[in-house]
């Protein structure tokens, strides 16, 4: 609980036609640790094309498979592959070792969930690649930076 960021997050409302559906997997880091990225994530995407949606992920199973609990981690990547719907363009992460361990989850099942952890894994895509993607750096009005004098 010491630390949690307070921070609360902006409301901005936005007239942007939404046309691209994600799912934000916020992982343990936006949940016990750091909610301020969360808010971030969130502030940044209401001006774009973005309409976000969420589920209620409690980790990614990364902490599990690297202390060697395979049978948890299997347990934990099929209870977040059943909350992850067909209908979504995109599985939105801003941890990329989350993200990591999502494209991984095909190597440790079997069968149906094999298969969706695949069609899954095309979804994955970071906060970094989805502003990419959408040309978001084009919509931001950067300040000139003022050159300063060198003395002499």
């Amino acid at each position: 609980e010491l630390l949690k960021v307070k921070i609360k997050p902006i409301k901005v409302h936005s007239n942007v036609k939404k046309n691209i559906k994600v799912l934000y997997f916020k992982g343990c880091i936006n949940n016990y640790v750091n909610p301020s990225c969360e808010n971030a994530v969130k502030n940044i995407l209401d001006n774009t094309c973005v309409e976000i949606s969420e589920a209620e992920f409690e980790c990614c199973g990364l902490p599990l498979k690297s202390s060697g609990d395979f049978d948890g981690f299997i347990k934990l990547a099929k209870k977040n592959l059943d909350l992850i719907p067909d209908e979504i363009d995109y599985l939105l992460f801003d941890c990329v070792s989350c993200k990591s361990t999502f494209l991984n989850y095909a190597n440790f099942l079997e069968d149906v969930y094999k298969e969706k952890a695949l069609k899954i894994a095309e979804k994955c895509i970071s906060i970094y690649e989805l502003l990419d993607k959408i040309n978001y750096e084009s919509k931001i009005k950067w300040k000139e930076k003022k050159q300063r004098k060198r003395k002499k």
